[in-house]
C-alpha cells in the first residue's frame, strides 16, 4: 500500500533528522524535518513540522520558525506542543501580544491533556512547564507597555491612574492607527489633574465631585475622564469607533482605583459628523472636553457638538432637561486665527465662554512643563434658550433636536472595559 510506505519512509526520515538535530546539525536537520512534513499525511505532518521549526529557532530564522509551527498548529489544533513552539517563536521574534495569546492556548491545552485520567507524568510536567512559560510571557508584555506605552497619573490622597497610549509598535498590537486620540497631550493632562485637584466649579452646585455625571467628548486615551471617575464621578468617555477599544483598556486598567473612589467609568461612540446617540442625550452635570480643536476642521463639528450637548438656561420641553449647563474645555492655543474662528462658531450657537484660572500642572510622561503652561481653561455655557448655528440648519440642543427629529439616529453603544 502506497499509504504505509510513505508513513514508513516519513518516520525513516524524521528519525534521521532527530539524529542530526541531537548532534547540533540544526540547518541539516530543519531541510530534513521538512522532507519528512512532506512525506506525512495530514495531521501528521505537525510533528516534523514542529521539530523543523525549533531548528529554525536555534538557526535565528524566527519568521520560518514561525510560518512553521503555525502550520503545525493548522493541522493538530488540539495539539499543546504545537502551539508552544509557536508561542515560543512569536517571543523571540518580539511579537509579545500573539506571544502571550499563543502560549495561554498551549497552557490551556495542556491542562485538558494532563487533567484526563490516563495522562502521563509527561503530560502534567508539559502543562506545569506552559502554565510556566504563560506567566512569563504574560510579564514581558507588562513590562513592554510600562515601559514604552503607559503613563502615570498622580492626584490626591494617593490616587493614582494608568494611562495606555498607542502608538505604532512591532511588540503588541498597539497600532496607532487612532491618530492624535491614542496618545496623551498637555490640555488632558491639566484638564486631568484640575479634576483630581480641585472640586467642582460653583455654579454646578456640588461640593465634590462624587456622584456627578459628566459626559467627556473626544476622549481620545480618556485621561480626563478616567480622572473624574477616579474622584468619584459617573463618567461616559465618547470618541470615535476607532477608539472604543483603548478606552476600554484604560478603564479596565483603572477600575479597582473608581471602586475606591465610588466612581464609575464606561465609554460609546459618538462621532461630531452624525446625530448624538441617544446614551449622549441625557441629563448631565457637566460636560468636559481637552484639546479637540487642533485644525479648522475640528471647529464646526466639535462646536455643533457641544451644543447637541448643553442645556439652555431655562428649561424646555415641557421642563425635562437634557444635557449639562456646563462645558470645562481645556485648549492648546495653536494660532490666533485658529482660536478666533473657534470663538466665532461658539457664539453663532449661541455659547458663551470665560476663561478661567487654574492652578499648576505637573509634567506626565512626555508632556512637559513649557506646553502645560500654554494650555488654557474655559468655562462654556449656553447663552440663549435655543442654540441656533449660523448656517440656519437644525439644531443640535438635545432637547430640541430630540423632539424636532423624532430622536438621534446614529449608531452609539455604552461599553465597560476589561482588559
Amino acid at each position: 500500500c502506497k499509504s504505509r510506505k510513505k508513513e514508513g519512509d516519513s518516520a525513516r526520515v524524521m528519525e534521521e533528522a532527530n539524529d542530526l538535530a541531537e548532534s547540533g546539525a540544526f540547518s541539516k536537520a530543519a531541510e530534513v524535518f521538512a522532507r519528512a512534513a512532506g512525506l506525512a499525511e495530514g495531521p501528521e505532518a505537525a510533528r516534523p513540522l514542529e521539530a523543523q521549526a525549533q531548528c529554525l529557532l536555534e538557526l535565528g530564522r524566527i519568521d520560518e520558525a514561525v510560518a512553521a509551527a503555525k502550520r503545525a498548529t493548522e493541522l493538530r489544533p488540539e495539539w499543546a506542543a504545537g502551539f508552544a513552539t509557536l508561542g515560543r517563536a512569536l517571543l523571540n521574534g518580539g511579537n509579545l501580544q500573539d506571544a502571550v495569546d499563543t502560549l495561554a492556548e498551549a497552557a490551556r491545552l495542556a491542562e485538558v491533556a494532563a487533567a484526563a485520567p490516563a495522562a502521563s507524568p509527561a503530560e502534567r510536567e508539559l502543562a506545569e512547564e506552559l502554565a510556566h512559560d504563560s506567566r512569563e510571557a504574560r510579564g514581558h508584555l507588562a513590562r513592554h507597555w510600562a515601559d514604552h506605552h503607559d503613563v502615570m497619573l498622580r492626584g490626591a490622597s494617593f490616587t493614582s491612574l494608568t494611562i495606555r497610549q498607542s502608538f505604532d509598535c512591532r511588540y503588541c498590537r498597539l497600532s496607532g492607527q487612532q491618530g492624535p486620540g491614542g496618545a496623551i497631550w498637555a490640555a488632558g493632562v491639566v484638564l486631568a489633574q484640575q479634576l483630581l485637584s480641585q472640586p467642582p466649579p460653583p455654579s454646578v452646585g456640588a461640593p465634590s465631585w462624587k456622584g456627578l455625571r459628566i459626559l467627556e467628548l473626544g476622549s481620545g486615551t480618556g485621561m480626563a475622564g478616567l480622572a473624574a471617575a477616579a474622584s468619584g464621578a459617573e463618567v461616559l468617555l465618547t470618541d470615535r469607533q476607532d477608539l472604543v477599544a483603548l478606552m476600554q483598556q484604560n478603564i479596565g486598567l483603572n477600575n479597582a482605583t473608581f471602586a475606591c473612589s465610588s466612581g464609575k467609568a464606561l465609554c460609546g461612540v459618538y462621532d461630531w459628523l452624525t446625530e448624538p446617540p441617544p446614551e449622549v442625550l441625557r441629563p448631565w452635570d457637566l460636560v468636559i472636553a481637552a484639546d479637540v480643536i487642533y485644525s479648522f476642521a475640528a471647529v464646526e463639528p466639535f462646536a455643533q457638538a457641544l451644543c447637541a450637548v448643553l442645556a439652555p438656561p431655562a428649561p424646555v420641553d415641557e421642563g425635562v432637561r437634557v444635557g449639562a449647563p456646563l462645558a470645562i474645555y481645556a485648549h492648546n492655543p495653536r494660532s490666533s486665527d485658529l482660536d478666533a474662528e473657534m470663538l466665532k462658531a461658539f457664539e453663532a450657537r449661541g455659547l458663551s465662554v470665560k476663561e478661567v484660572g487654574r492652578p499648576g500642572a505637573e509634567p506626565v510622561g512626555n508632556v512637559t512643563k513649557e506646553a502645560l503652561q500654554r494650555v488654557v481653561l474655559y468655562e462654556i455655557r449656553p447663552a440663549r434658550p435655543v442654540c441656533q448655528p449660523a448656517s440656519g440648519g437644525a439644531c443640535a440642543t438635545a432637547a430640541v433636536a430630540a423632539e424636532a427629529e423624532g430622536g438621534a439616529g446614529a449608531a452609539g453603544g455604552v461599553s465597560g472595559a476589561a482588559v
